[in-house]
């Protein structure tokens, strides 16, 4: 299975940001050791349109029956397979995105979303004795939402930075101070894409936020890779590069017939025999840039 390295080794910074770039995606995931006549349930993020992000193309090959279905609360695309009995007790997926990601591109939060994203998750709260303490140590601002987005990423660089923490923590604790203080922020997560690299194996994920703010629509902060590279610290609040790829948004995640408890986020595949979580899945994760048509 992937290993969830959340590693700042891809997110190393070039000597130039491009604006904008196409990259060529492929997941390959098998699932070995599985008992015949027994209900496999395969789950897999497909990357979709997003602010920053174009799907080009997608195509899946898997050899069990799939489809691709949307996840209801947070719209995710996802690919779901079933079988009652995978050929020679193995399943394979392989899917090939191109995507083209942007450094500029920003949409306004519905009210539906932001009511979604103010909300609690099981690993984000937005009450107790954390959430009051990470408040307390707020510096001084304006007071406007903008300004106390601010205030809570200067917090969280300088709190984590004493601690370890991988970017899971480092936006886990910045969206719960943000709800707490009445902020929608989503939780974003996929791959860091090296700029400058024209192919390579990717060994983990990264993930982000965006908060909604006036006037300004979905904002995208991202604190963990400010903290890895200080130089960044200004890009990082407000502007988001072309590095990444985004898989899906949101936490607590509830999928099509799934019987295990709902996935924290959604970035590995995720596989269920009858009705368990099966762990004997490898993936990898490669990428290359295509040439131009």
């Amino acid at each position: 299975m992937l290993a969830l390295l959340l590693t700042a080794a891809a997110i190393a910074k070039p000597a130039v940001q491009p604006e904008k770039r196409t990259v060529e995606l492929e997941i390959i995931v098998s699932v070995a050791g599985l008992p015949s006549d027994t209900p496999v349930n395969v789950y897999l993020p497909i990357a979709q349109d997003a602010a920053r992000q174009t799907v080009k193309r997608t195509d899946i090959n898997a050899n069990i029956v799939g489809v691709a279905k949307t996840e209801p609360k947070y719209g995710n695309q996802y690919w779901h397979g079933q079988t009652d009995h995978a050929p020679d007790g193995t399943v394979t997926v392989n899917m090939v995105q191109r995507i083209e990601r942007s450094s500029a591109g920003r949409m306004t939060p519905t009210e539906a979303e932001k009511g979604l994203f103010v909300q609690a998750n099981s690993r984000v709260p937005i009450s107790g004795t954390s959430v009051d303490k990470a408040i307390s140590a707020l510096g001084s601002n304006d007071g406007s939402p903008k300004g106390i987005a601010r205030s809570i990423y200067n917090m969280v660089i300088d709190t984590m930075d004493h601690k370890t923490g991988n970017c899971t923590d480092f936006n886990g604790l910045f969206a719960s101070t943000a709800r707490a203080k009445d902020i929608p922020t989503r939780f974003e997560v996929g791959y860091t894409i090296p700029i400058g690299q024209q192919a390579g194996t990717i060994e983990g994920h990264h993930c982000w936020v965006e908060t909604a703010l006036p006037t300004l629509g979905w904002f995208p902060i991202d604190p963990y890779a400010a903290d890895k590279d200080p130089e960044q610290k200004e890009a990082l609040f407000g502007k988001q590069p072309a590095d990444r790829i985004e898989l899906s948004v949101g936490r607590d995640l509830n999928l099509e017939n799934l019987q295990s408890p709902p996935i924290d986020f959604f970035i590995d595949p995720h596989v269920e025999v009858d009705g368990k979580p099966w762990k004997d899945v490898s993936t990898t994760v490669t990428y290359r840039t295509p040439s131009p048509n």
